[in-house]
């Protein structure tokens, strides 16, 4: 996210009048890197979120609820030991870099004024927010401890000198930059996307390809009026973009990053929503990620599994042979003696009836070989069968687990995921470890659509569901569609005698959520609900069907292709 200098400068215009000469009545520290101030200021109160989080370094004014602190971290004690109920007398920001430094004054215990600044080091992974000594700029405490073991350029440890960190000072400030200057620059740097954020402190990647398509074509002297008065006259416009309804970035003005876009009223409403949401979406997706690791895990041993398996059953594949030797050495018993060695005998079960010498052991009577033979024959029969059968189950094994990753590509929120853990802890790949009882888990229902004619077509959300759409909720006569041998979701279409049009919406609804989503012409099978069987010990949603027919369908690109709507129960 673009937390640049640029709009951070246009940020503190919403931060100074909400926060100057207020009062500091709340600390919090509820993360290892989150802070939220109190501010008491002009009769109200607003909490001012600051965090050095490496992923969302930010400070805004924020509506959500957090957490109280999980434990007693030493930052929060030494920030209410100096400036809580202190007077926030001025925020600046250092030059146009990421920096902000909230000046703050406050009484000692007995009664005299110390000054104090709380410097807010928005910069990534090395975000940080130090609180100073203004009077001898010692550092009081940082929120992350910087040593000369992880930074050779400065330290950050109570006691230490503060320093700021490093900076280009050829850059120039895009609020108060020269010609010559910028031509300067403008010669000695590579052209391409990123040149601006090269030539400027501040600006973003993103900003930097806005402004470089902006001015492409023009003159050194256009280049540097439009550049200029773009910065000088920056219209606000809070813009958040997405992409296939996820939050992917925002920015101060519209920069043209995706083509999904969502304005709001200030920037602080925008930074509060895409922060909650994109934690949101982060801790669903390191869930999400986690147990794709256990699941691809499971896969992996199971397809070698099936290759040691396989090689196994190539050891059977002469098996038949010592069976005929057996039956050989019966047939000629009386030409043993007893001492030999091997026997030839003419092969009668063979058209040509060749002659075929048979080894035997000396040491051992005739009908001893004979058993050995047989003994041989058996144990391979025996592990053919059985290699078989585990290559049959560790098959089914994966294609379970391939229709839970599919579900889990699906998943759009807690719920969901929460279904298909306790779905993997019953089939035993997972723990039962409960972050949630069963009656905190809130549980969803099947997709239920609606067509334009009113005929409900319903979509199970993972494998317990899809059972329980298919032999509990389905009747024996509506129509059950399935893609042909790819994991996917039961699609049940509440309809006895569907017409072509329903059973194309149908199938494209299969072929949608399915693991070929992004694929053309996927075999899609269909048949009724009567004609679906469950195999006996199989894994939740694993069936077989018969009197089915197949259709060859296209995905779309979004259900709104289907002329058809989802009804919230």
């Amino acid at each position: 996210m673009p937390m640049d200098g640029v709009f951070l400068n246009t940020l503190i215009k919403e931060l100074v009048p909400k926060i100057t000469n207020g009062k500091i009545r709340k600390i919090n520290q509820f993360e290892k890197h989150d802070v939220i101030f109190t501010i008491r200021c002009n009769g109200e109160n607003h909490n001012l979120l600051i965090s050095a989080n490496s992923k969302y370094s930010t400070i805004n004014f924020t509506n959500n609820k957090y957490e109280t602190q999980k434990s007693n971290f030493m930052f929060n004690t030494i920030l209410k030991k100096y400036i809580l109920n202190g007077t926030i007398k001025e925020i600046i920001q250092i030059e146009n870099d990421r920096i902000l430094k909230l000046i703050i004054d406050n009484r000692n215990e007995l009664g005299d004024m110390n000054s104090f600044e709380l410097i807010i080091e928005l910069m990534g992974k090395h975000s940080n927010i130090s609180l100073i000594d203004k009077s001898t700029n010692k550092v009081l405490d940082s929120i992350k401890h910087l040593s000369h073991n992880n930074n050779s350029y400065r330290t950050l440890l109570p006691g230490s000198i503060y320093k700021y960190p490093p900076k280009d000072d050829l850059k120039l400030n895009p609020f108060n930059f020269e010609f010559e200057d910028f031509k300067k620059l403008l010669n000695i740097i590579e052209i391409n996307e990123n040149m601006y954020s090269k030539i400027f402190q501040g600006i973003s990647t993103p900003l930097s390809k806005f402004i470089f398509n902006l001015v492409d074509d023009k003159s050194i002297e256009q280049k540097f009026n439009i550049i200029e008065d773009l910065f000088k006259n920056i219209k606000t416009k809070p813009i958040l973009y997405m992409t296939n309804n996820t939050y992917k970035d925002f920015y101060c003005f519209d920069i043209n990053s995706y083509d999904q876009k969502i304005e709001f009223n200030n920037l602080n409403e925008l930074l509060d929503n895409f922060i909650v949401n994109k934690n949101i979406f982060d801790n669903l997706n390191n869930k999400i990620t986690n147990i794709k690791k256990v699941i691809n895990s499971v896969i992996q041993k199971s397809s070698k599994k099936i290759e040691i398996f396989k090689n196994a059953l190539k050891e059977s594949e002469n098996k038949d042979i010592f069976k005929l030797y057996g039956d050989l050495i019966s047939a000629n018993i009386f030409m043993l003696k007893g001492g030999e060695s091997s026997i030839t005998v003419q092969n009668y079960f063979s058209e040509n009836l060749e002659n075929i010498t048979i080894k035997l052991n000396p040491k051992l009577h005739a009908s001893q070989n004979i058993e050995n033979y047989y003994k041989k024959y058996k144990k391979l029969k025996k592990s053919e069968t059985m290699n078989e059968q585990n290559i049959l189950e560790c098959t089914k094994e994966i294609e379970y687990l391939n229709s839970v990753l599919n579900n889990l590509d699906k998943i759009q929120n807690e719920n969901d995921i929460d279904e298909i853990r306790e779905e993997l802890v019953r089939s035993g790949y997972l723990k039962n470890i409960k972050t949630k009882t069963k009656n905190e888990i809130v549980k969803s229902q099947p997709y239920h659509y609606i067509t334009s004619s009113g005929i409900s077509i319903f979509v199970g959300k993972n494998n317990i569901q899809n059972e329980s759409l298919t032999f509990k909720i389905s009747k024996e006569d509506y129509t059950w569609f399935h893609t042909k041998n790819i994991p996917g979701s039961h699609v049940i279409l509440a309809h006895n005698n569907p017409d072509d049009k329903l059973i194309e919406i149908a199938g494209k609804l299969a072929a949608f959520y399915s693991k070929a989503s992004t694929s053309s012409n996927v075999p899609v099978d269909y048949t009724k609900v009567k004609n679906i069987k469950k195999m006996p010990h199989a894994k939740p949603g694993m069936v077989i069907y018969s009197s089915n027919k197949t259709i060859y369908t296209t995905p779309p690109s979004s259900i709104n292709e289907l002329n058809i709507h989802l009804y919230n129960n």
